[in-house]
């Protein structure tokens, strides 16, 4: 079980780490973020359907789905970022900024 709590950590924790890393990356470098909201996007759709697929797996093998919510917390916890970059780096056009 002690396996199961570090890998959900690890989801839990990485969303903020990536933040952190876009975040040095916009501090020292000039980079294009549009590209990056794509693997985002796919990232989290990825992560909430092999979510759905382990905990149904781990759910039909009457076990806890540990994996499963730590799939759910990668998804969810990616949002941040991606909203971060959102804002301060895409321009839609209509805004104007």
């Amino acid at each position: 079980m002690v396996k199961g709590t570090v890998i959900f950590l690890a989801f839990v924790v990485a969303p903020y780490v990536l933040w952190l890393g876009l975040l040095a990356v916009s501090r020292w470098s000039f980079v294009r973020f549009r590209p990056t909201l794509r693997w985002m996007r796919i990232l989290r759709f990825l992560g909430w359907a092999i979510g759905i697929l382990l905990s149904v797996v781990a759910l039909a093998q009457d076990r806890f789905p540990v994996y499963g919510l730590a799939c759910f917390a990668l998804s969810g916890g990616l949002f941040f970022p991606e909203r971060w970059v959102k804002r301060l780096f895409v321009t839609d056009g209509v805004s104007g900024k």
